[in-house]
């Protein structure tokens, strides 16, 4: 693999423009259930239907309801990562789908087991949860194409 296939294959973008707490991912109270519980990933806090998006190129693992996700969206990476998007009320990639950095996966819903509508995105390497606000190097978001 050559380096450019390689560094687009690492997550790097926020997957919506949304704020979120950095610390809602690691050790926390369960909202729902009220018991401590290891958050694997960020809650981005959002309004129903905002539309997500691919933070690397890969292809789409999964897409499907998906236990206390809901609607989910899981993407592999070159790279050895993976990228999970949570909660989602449409789906618009499908299993198999090569996308890139920037491509629309889904819509922000509140499915599975949720509060409200947010996202909640998960970074993986090697079967191990990473903080996502530590891969977030575009703050602005400049690599999305909307077109696709």
């Amino acid at each position: 693999m050559d380096k450019t296939s390689y560094l687009r294959g690492i997550p790097s973008i926020k997957p919506i423009d949304a704020n979120f707490n950095r610390t809602s991912f690691g050790p926390r109270k369960n909202p729902v259930t009220g018991k401590p519980q290891f958050h694997t990933g960020l809650d981005m806090g959002s309004k129903f239907g905002q539309e997500i998006y691919a933070t690397a190129d890969g292809i789409v693992e999964r897409a499907d309801n998906f236990s206390g996700y809901g609607l989910c969206v899981i993407i592999a990476h070159e790279s050895g990562y993976k990228t999970l998007y949570g909660h989602c009320s449409k789906l618009i990639v499908k299993k198999g789908d090569r996308v890139s950095r920037g491509t629309l996966l889904a819509l922000v819903g509140s499915t599975g087991i949720s509060t409200g509508p947010h996202l909640h995105y998960e970074v993986i390497y090697n079967g191990e949860h990473l903080n996502p606000a530590d891969f977030f190097f575009d703050e602005e978001k400049s690599f999305i194409n909307k077109s696709k």
